[in-house]
């Protein structure tokens, strides 16, 4: 058996003040302490090669260096027998002010370099490179692969079986250890893992935790437990897992797990109970890192780092949540990197059936398709600002019984987009919202609507949409069904939505009271023609005012103006309205349009096409008509297509001239009449007006 001291597996915290390595030095190597060229300073040369032994703790000093301006640091292994040639010194840590860091602004700074327990038995060193502008001052670091006493750490290891673990309460003492074949905890037992243990594993073997039974794997900063490879120069995939089934209790902190995960369908760590992982370090998976599979959500997951896993062109990811509501106390500090791009959360198809809040994480989630329902309370998802939601083929998150909550900033919106590289139109499917409460600030919707009969963002209840932007939908962006109108929507970008020769509009209201509270500051764009906001067929019965906006709002069939109560349609100047085929206007019981342009800005209510007679009128329909309805300054053309019946481009039925007003319209193109009075008590205040080209006649009185 070997002999070790107690802190042999400390984790070995060295404040390096590193030599300096440079082409330009401006001082005397014997008689300078300071190491200066033009970007960045060293203030003590002397802190040049460090070497520590496997299981010392500190060579004690600290490391300051001045940059003149954004510096970033590199930290490479040399080819050691414990690390990877070339590759990144996964067993350093630099922090500043004890926050990991390597990169940073013009500025003084001490960094602290933290070495992990040396048990490969080799000596191994590594170059820190600190880059500012052309300039550059290089860091070498050796730790020897025994101890000061001249002992290998990691020599001798003892085999892992299960008679050594399956205890009622076992405490397994530190040391290493091995795992020559495949090890299971089973009910009820507890096993705890002293802290500073090394569990190395044969190829393909695993550890096992059974519905139950409770591991304690509780480390510390300094002496890590460590789960790896039994080779000297693993790779990604040596073995197989750490398996935490229905166990809820469990802990794992300050623990590494790496180079596992050599099976697609399992993870490197596979957790199906509420546990806590915090502290941990998860790195250089072949596959999947961390996977939940019925968890449950964490009970505590903070501060962990997922390196490399996955880290190939595979299209598994680092995490993978087979719910979306184990990503529950998902909290702060977690960290995931790849050197591989479009990596992140892969969250697989459920249904959210409690409130969740959805990290910002640095890295996006891949979604399949998701459902929020949950009775009789109202389920809640809140996603963190600067969040990154990339859908699956399309996929979409339809909020049946629940609401979102999207709060991003100006400067960190909320994306939801597609998982591809290269997106197109229609890669992903749909938002459906369907419960009152959802709000969506400074959140981007992109290449979405993957078919016609849903829109990217589909709602059905009253929502607040502010300063959101809907780009490069394939159909429409944003679809109002039976919605009540807004709550608030303010300043938001529509930007080549149904932007190709398809009937549809960036944006539909299946009613026109649904247009209530669209409120200032949205614009319209696309490079095709025609497109804007498209009303259907329905009946107002309330006050809504069409705002004006920089794109025509297009109106399909009848719309009925009409309330026991009062309803009043108020269009604003320089308001477009584009009529569709027989289009019309019926204003009736108790109804009222207002619509006042100015003689600098114009209202146009013209067809489709600029056809004469394209689309039908605008009906005051009785004597019970509000009073005050007015149309001023309207340029009103393609109307009055002629029929038995009705007439004129603009038809009045037994109204009164204190009922209706006419006033500096210009009325054009028309089959029939340009007005047409329908009875001799038939009035309106009229003054102003011109005509052209109306089929019939300007104006038509009995």
């Amino acid at each position: 058996m070997y002999k070790m001291r107690k802190n042999w597996r400390n984790v070995i915290a060295i404040a390096i003040c590193s030599t300096v390595l440079m082409t330009f030095a401006a001082c005397d190597d014997e008689n300078n302490e300071v190491v200066k060229n033009a970007n960045i300073s060293l203030s003590n040369k002397n802190d040049a090669k460090q070497s520590a032994f496997a299981d010392e703790a500190s060579t004690g000093q600290g490391f300051t260096f001045t940059a003149k301006d954004d510096w970033l640091a590199n930290v490479k292994d040399t080819g050691s027998k414990g690390g990877s040639s070339g590759g990144n010194a996964t067993w350093i840590t630099l922090t500043h002010n004890g926050v990991e860091t390597y990169s940073g602004s013009a500025g003084t700074y001490t960094l602290v370099i933290t070495i992990e327990p040396n048990y490969t038995g080799e000596r191994r060193e590594a170059t820190i490179e600190i880059v500012c502008g052309t300039d550059k001052i290089t860091v070498t670091v050796m730790q020897e692969g025994t101890t000061k006493g001249g002992e290998n750490p990691g020599a001798n290891p003892v085999e892992l079986t299960n008679a050594m673990i399956n205890e009622s309460n076992k405490t397994l003492a530190a040391g290493v250890y091995l795992v020559k074949s495949s090890v299971t905890l089973s009910a009820p037992n507890r096993l705890t893992i002293s802290a500073g243990t090394v569990i190395k594993f044969a190829g393909n073997q695993s550890f096992i935790i059974n519905d139950n039974a409770t591991l304690i794997a509780v480390g510390t900063a300094s002496s890590p437990i460590v789960f790896t490879s039994e080779k000297d120069n693993p790779q990604p995939g040596e073995w197989d897992m750490l398996r935490i089934n229905k166990c809820d209790g469990s802990v794992l902190e300050h623990c590494i797990i790496e180079y596992g995960g050599r099976l697609s369908n399992w993870g490197m760590l596979n957790v199906a109970c509420k546990m806590k992982i915090n502290n941990c370090t998860l790195r250089d998976s072949k596959y999947i890192g961390l996977w939940l599979w019925g968890s449950q959500g964490f009970e505590e997951f903070n501060n962990n780092k997922i390196t490399n896993c996955a880290n190939s062109d595979i299209p598994e990811h680092p995490i993978r949540a087979d719910h979306i509501y184990e990503l529950q106390n998902f909290g702060t500090g977690n960290v995931i990197s790849n050197s591989v791009p479009y990596k992140g959360i892969l969250v697989k198809g459920s249904t959210l059936d409690r409130s969740l809040t959805l990290k910002n994480i640095g890295v996006p989630y891949f979604m399949e398709s998701q459902t929020i329902d949950s009775s009789p309370s109202i389920a809640a998802l809140t996603i963190e600002k600067g969040t990154e939601i990339r859908m699956l083929t399309g996929c979409g998150i339809d909020a049946r019984n629940g609401t979102i909550d999207a709060r991003g900033t100006e400067n960190e919106p909320i994306r939801f987009t597609s998982y591809r590289v290269g997106a197109q139109p229609g890669d992903w499917g749909s938002i459906i919202i369907r419960h009152d409460g959802s709000v969506f600030e400074h959140c981007i919707f992109e290449y979405g609507a993957t078919a016609s009969n849903w829109a990217m963002v589909n709602t059905a209840s009253k929502i607040k949409m502010n300063n959101c932007t809907l780009k490069d939908s394939k159909y429409i962006a944003l679809w109002l069904w039976d919605s009540q109108g807004f709550e608030e929507f303010n300043n938001n970008k529509f930007i080549n939505c149904a932007n190709t020769d398809v009937p549809e509009h960036p944006m539909r209201a299946d009613h026109l009271y649904e247009m209530q509270n669209f409120g200032t500051g949205n614009t319209f764009s696309n490079t095709v023609p025609n497109k804007g906001v498209l009303i259907k067929s329905s009946t107002l019965n309330r006050n809504v005012t069409l705002k004006k906006i920089n794109a025509p709002y297009f109106f399909e069939g009848t719309t009925t103006i009409t309330s026991s109560s009062g309803a009043t349609l108020t269009i604003e100047p320089g308001t477009q309205i584009k009529m569709l085929v027989q289009a019309r206007f019926d204003i009736t019981e108790n109804g009222k349009i207002i619509a006042r342009g100015t003689a600098n800005d114009r209202i146009s209510i013209t067809g489709l096409l600029d056809q004469r007679g394209y689309w039908d009128y605008i009906l005051f329909h009785n004597a019970n008509v509000q009073e005050g309805n007015i149309l001023e300054y309207c340029d009103i053309i393609n109307g009055g297509r002629y029929t038995s019946s009705w007439e004129g481009a603009i038809y009045l039925w037994n109204t009164r001239a204190e009922q209706v007003t006419i006033r500096n319209c210009h009325i054009a193109k028309t089959l029939g009449y340009g007005i047409y009075l329908y009875t001799n008590t038939t009035n309106a205040t009229m003054s102003g007006n011109t005509f052209a080209d109306c089929g019939l006649g300007n104006i038509y009185r009995p």
